[in-house]
């Protein structure tokens, strides 16, 4: 009966061994499988953290432009305030000018010497300014106007 119960010890021992080195290798692959896990997720949390700085550079580069067209707008704004008095200056000045230039045609065209000076080979009134050469350009039409207005 001895010879028995250290038969079933030595047999005890030999399956208790063989479940601890299944036990060993289980815990291993499940070490193994975490390393994985652990592995894959440092690979990815590097890879946000990547892609958090290239947020947070472009955020911040959004915020400059931001401030910058918020600027802009402020100086627009203030140069929209003071613009209808330029508004104003310049209709007042563009006024003056349609004027100045009405006066001045007035004077060229219907001031001056009323009788045209003497043409030492007298010609038909009608004919002497259409026998030069030159039609153009103001003095030629300063010439109808004259021939017009004395033709009444």
């Amino acid at each position: 009966m001895d010879d028995e119960i250290q038969v079933m010890e030595v047999y005890d021992q030999t399956k208790f061994i063989e479940e601890r080195n299944q036990n060993i290798k289980k815990i291993k692959n499940e070490a193994k499988q975490i390393n994985e896990i652990t592995v894959s997720i440092k690979d990815k949390v590097v890879e946000q953290d990547y892609k958090l700085d290239t947020l947070e550079k472009e955020l911040g580069r959004d915020v400059s432009y931001l401030k910058k067209a918020n600027q802009e707008l402020h100086e627009a704004e203030n140069l929209t305030k003071g613009d209808n008095s330029s508004k104003i200056k310049c209709l007042v000045f563009l006024f003056l000018v349609v004027v100045g230039v009405g006066i001045a045609l007035y004077f060229i065209l219907f001031t001056g010497d009323d009788k045209p000076k003497p043409d030492p080979t007298p010609k038909p009134q009608g004919q002497q300014y259409y026998m030069s050469n030159d039609h153009s350009g103001p003095t030629h039409i300063y010439r109808v106007f004259r021939l017009l207005r004395n033709h009444k």
